[in-house]
């Protein structure tokens, strides 16, 4: 069976819907649930998180698929993809982030490529300057000033053909 986004080949292990489990879930290959889980799950695989699943607790895999319910924390040292019917409330961590029209995601992010076990370092960040400001600093001016102004009493606007189209 293969799950849409993830080439993850055949899945080796299966927690079906009306099914709940509470505890630690560890596993090698492709793991997909449907029913509700309360824990931790931790893998170096693919985790798919079917329509009616729903998951608290923290996970921490290389990729994650969601199409289900997601509530605590998200670690994928590769992806991880919310799908339309998916509804994540919970603070994520990977490097790759897809978010699919009509999800829903509540929560914090945290894109920093070195989230994932291998991905690599992230660059050192250069000091930025401050940003010096578009106009001298200093007393404001009056209304009567302003270029604005200027203009109106040119009779700019007044020719505008915008303005005559209103008229």
């Amino acid at each position: 069976m293969k799950e849409r986004g993830f080439d993850s080949g055949e899945i080796s292990g299966f927690l079906d819907e009306g099914t709940e489990f509470e505890g630690t879930l560890k596993f090698r290959e492709t793991m997909r649930i449907d029913g509700k889980f309360s824990g931790k799950i931790s893998s170096s695989s693919v985790l798919i998180v079917g329509e009616a699943a729903e998951i608290n607790g923290e996970v921490h895999v290389s990729n994650v698929s969601i199409n289900g319910k997601v509530t605590g924390k998200i670690t994928a040292d590769k992806k991880i993809e919310i799908h339309s019917k998916g509804r994540v409330y919970c603070d994520i961590a990977t490097s790759n982030l897809v978010i699919e029209d009509g999800a829903f995601f509540e929560g914090n992010c945290n894109m920093d490529t070195s989230a994932g076990k291998g991905a690599a370092p992230a660059a050192a960040a250069k000091p930025v300057e401050p940003a010096r400001p578009a106009v001298p600093i200093g007393e404001p001016k009056s209304f009567e000033k302003s270029p604005s102004t200027e203009v109106e009493k040119k009779g700019f606007e007044k020719d505008s053909p915008l303005l005559k189209e209103k008229k």
